[in-house]
């Protein structure tokens, strides 16, 4: 019934307006962790007049996105695996179906994005009581998880990184040439952070007394600085750097880690 109302609600406004509204409602329920409704909200806007042609054409990938941030503050791992399920499954037929679009390369690193949340799943699992004899084996499925994202992410990065390439590195602010290239700027940023907090969230698959922890645990903090290096300048540099810092922090070298933040 509640998104039966919101449709009440936007259908007397022009198409345009409800079309912003769709997506500032849309986001809005997101960030109010409000995710179930968000997914009802999606369902009834998928054959609705009011949105436009591209706006619907995204609703799987929206679906896909609300489902895999609501698996983040699920608890139960079985619910969590389903809505993992979901999200990917909802990815792929994104990108299957729309291989051109913007959207699909960012889509793919999505995909990767859901390996990660898989391993936390499983490193979740590990760390409860009841799991206890399955520790073993659920943090080597966890590894495998990030492993096989590690795969994902650098061939999405390699990819973004030739698109970037073939763009001039002097366009003037007119050229519509420039939203694609901070678009797929845009795409390899990301790519480069999901990378590094798959590198991260790895070396809790590790005991902390042990070499792979610190290997581990010092690879991403390398990626976060590289990150840093290239994107300074920008709030996910920023970040990179307070990252990499909790690395350090992590590994016990609290004057570096200072140095850092």
């Amino acid at each position: 019934a509640f998104p039966a109302l919101i449709l009440l609600l936007i259908a007397g406004a022009a198409p345009a307006q409800a079309a912003e509204e769709y997506d500032n409602f849309l986001n809005g329920l997101r960030q109010r962790s409000y995710y179930d409704i968000a997914l009802d909200y999606l369902d009834s806007m998928r054959n609705s007049p009011l949105l436009t042609e591209e706006q619907r054409q995204m609703i799987p990938f929206e679906e896909a996105r609300t489902s895999l941030e609501a698996s983040r503050s699920e608890r139960d791992p079985i619910i969590r695996d389903k809505m993992l399920d979901i999200a990917r499954d909802k990815f792929k037929d994104f990108v299957t179906k729309n291989p051109e679009h913007p959207q699909a390369p960012g889509a793919e690193t999505q995909l990767g994005a859901v390996l990660v949340e898989r391993g936390r799943s499983k490193v979740e699992q590990a760390l409860r009581p009841e799991f206890e004899k399955q520790k073993p084996q659920l943090l080597e499925e966890a590894r495998k998880f990030y492993t096989e994202s590690e795969q994902v992410f650098k061939q999405a990065e390699d990819k973004f990184a030739k698109l970037l390439g073939t763009f001039p590195k002097f366009m003037t602010p007119t050229d519509p040439r420039v939203a694609l290239r901070e678009r797929a700027k845009g795409d390899l940023i990301q790519a480069h952070m999901f990378h590094a907090y798959g590198l991260y969230e790895k070396a809790k698959t590790f005991d902390e007394k042990s070499t792979e922890f610190k290997t581990a645990l010092t690879t991403a903090a390398e990626k976060y600085g590289a990150i840093y290096k290239d994107y300074r300048t920008l709030i996910a540099g920023l970040a990179a750097r307070l990252k990499e810092g909790q690395c350090y922090q992590e590994l016990k070298d609290t004057k570096r880690a200072l140095g850092l933040y």
